[in-house]
């Protein structure tokens, strides 16, 4: 691609900026579901917007103690290959 280093500096700035908001919001929303968790309430209508309190349980797998307990080619044999991309700033 034939983008030039000023362009692509200024997009990793843009990039920056909107993480560091979409952090300090991420924040906020976290205050704002725990404030609900602990209102007693299930749900809650405002004049826009509607909030809803779900609790559900289930169970994980803890492969790590698979892995431990199980043979390596047993483990091999029910894993799946997977790819991550991930955009990572700082």
């Amino acid at each position: 691609m034939g983008y030039s280093k000023q362009f692509l500096s200024d997009k990793a700035d843009t990039l920056g900026k909107l993480n560091k908001k979409i952090k300090a919001l991420q924040v906020q929303e976290k205050e704002m579901k725990e404030f609900f968790k602990s209102s007693g309430h299930n749900e809650i209508s405002g004049k826009l917007y509607r909030v809803l309190i779900s609790v559900s349980s289930g169970f994980r797998l803890d492969t790590g103690k698979i892995k431990e307990a199980m043979p390596e080619s047993w483990v091999a044999q029910y894993s799946a290959p997977f790819e991550s991309v991930k955009v990572l700033i700082s």
